[in-house]
């Protein structure tokens, strides 16, 4: 009785239908690729104001990026792959979050907003390495035989970076992440 009034082809529907037709058409392939990279490089170029403060030249650049970049496979493979990876890292990085709030005492928190911001990071270098796998950039022999000198370098350099960094006592150790931190301590 409640459903007499409820049009017949409105009780068919189905989102995951839906989906399938929309995945079909190519709108997951290449227009929300397109409007991703469109929309990333239009708002590099009015911010950084590289072209000037054109809004039409700019308008222009951006298409045409964007339109070069989906016509290749393996730019919408990619931000397939690495969108993927990164829902998982949120997912974890959430998880995470939620279990330092519940458990972690007010006075421990700016220690741990620390060591989650690391783990967050942490992340989203294994997301990166983790998509450019999938894409198969790492399947080359190159990788297999050189991928354990490439992870000393890295290590390496970050203890070099270290050292250069210096400990004075007025440097900020946050540095770029100052705003980060600033936002995290208020949370807390």
């Amino acid at each position: 009785m409640m459903f007499s009034k409820i049009p017949m082809w409105f009780m068919q529907f189905n989102v995951v239908d839906l989906l399938n037709q929309w995945e079909a058409v190519g709108i997951f392939s290449h227009v929300l690729p397109f409007l991703l990279i469109f929309a990333v490089v239009f708002g590099v170029l009015q911010h950084s104001a590289v072209l000037g403060h054109n809004k039409g030249v700019n308008l222009v650049v951006s298409l045409v990026l964007g339109l070069l970049a989906i016509q290749y496979l393996q730019v919408t493979t990619f931000i397939g792959a690495i969108f993927a990876n990164l829902g998982i890292a949120l997912s974890v990085i959430l998880v995470l979050i939620i279990l330092t709030g519940l458990f972690v005492s007010p006075d421990n928190r700016k220690m741990w907003t620390k060591t989650v911001f690391g783990i967050a990071l942490v992340s989203v270098a294994v997301v990166v390495i983790a998509s450019l796998n999938d894409f198969y950039w790492f399947g080359s022999y190159w990788w297999q035989d050189n991928w354990v000198s490439i992870v000393w370098v890295a290590i390496f350099l970050l203890i070099i970076g270290a050292f250069l960094s210096g400990s004075d006592k007025d440097k900020n150790p946050w540095g770029p992440f100052e705003p980060v931190r600033k936002m995290l301590s208020e949370g807390s």
